[in-house]
């Protein structure tokens, strides 16, 4: 479902197919308890090195215990004037709790379009962040893990 604040497809279009890097940041937590909230937020560079400071990358994963799931929303918002506006989201879950087509099944949204998978879908957080990265032409400067698994340095 598109909203007011989706830009156009062809602008959004225009944005994807720049190739972009952000830096890395460091994941926050929102909400721990029952449903455990992550979230990473970042700007972005162009391939040229030009920091584009109306671009930003958000990326939240969250999980629930009961049901166990996992559910992550990859977006690329583009501001302007101070509101930030869709340019790509990838809406995806472990353990999708409705039939497909339905509005909570696994989709992406490019622009004012919102495109739904069919029964295959980054369904863990390593195809899902695969998945936004070259959606989005962007890389990491390092790599992006789960918030959920934590390694020992």
């Amino acid at each position: 479902m598109a909203n007011h604040l989706d830009v156009l497809r062809s602008e959004a279009d225009a944005i994807l197919v720049l190739q972009k890097r952000s830096p890395q940041s460091k994941w926050r937590p929102s909400a721990i308890g029952q449903r455990e909230v992550w979230e990473l937020a970042v700007g972005v560079i162009l391939e040229s090195g030009l920091y584009k400071r109306e671009l930003a990358v958000e990326l939240t994963c969250q999980r629930t215990l009961k049901p166990e799931r996992t559910n992550y929303k990859f977006s690329l918002f583009l501001s302007e004037l101070g509101r930030p506006r869709r340019v790509y989201q990838l809406d995806t879950t472990s353990a999708p709790i409705c039939d497909e087509g339905k509005h909570d099944w696994p989709h992406q949204h490019v622009g004012q379009d919102r495109v739904v998978f069919g029964s295959s879908y980054p369904a863990d957080f390593a195809a899902a962040i695969a998945h936004f990265c070259k959606a989005t032409n962007i890389s990491f400067e390092e790599a992006i893990e789960s918030p959920f698994e934590f390694k020992l340095k």
